[in-house]
């Protein structure tokens, strides 16, 4: 069977819903952002937002930049649909890590 990308690894439920509704958002602002402000072809920008948007960091990144300037967004609205899921995910990363770093200690 096979492993689920990391932001999905963990979660269940409504917030697997909350978090797939989010990527799908991002998937669409990358898109957005390829094919509307650099203006590339379809052929090219579908595959690569797909790939994109795979890459938590990097689509974060770019899907704030698209909001703010494709879909004209406050950059705050900007930052907390697009950044604050990201932001969440990598500090309960940091979290699990220093966690299972302390336990090891202790053994």
């Amino acid at each position: 069977m096979h492993e689920l990308p990391p932001p999905f690894r963990r979660l269940t439920g409504l917030f697997f819903l909350v978090v797939l509704g989010i990527s799908a958002v991002q998937l669409a602002a990358l898109y957005s952002f390829f094919a509307d402000y650099l203006n590339w072809p379809t052929l090219l920008t579908a595959p690569l937002a797909l790939i994109l948007a795979g890459i938590p960091i990097v689509s974060a990144i770019l899907s704030i930049i698209a909001a703010y300037q494709v879909w004209h967004w406050e950059l705050w609205q900007a930052l907390a649909l697009m950044g604050a899921p990201t932001i969440l995910w990598l500090s309960m990363e940091l979290i699990s890590w220093f966690y299972r770093a302390l336990t090891k200690v202790k053994r």
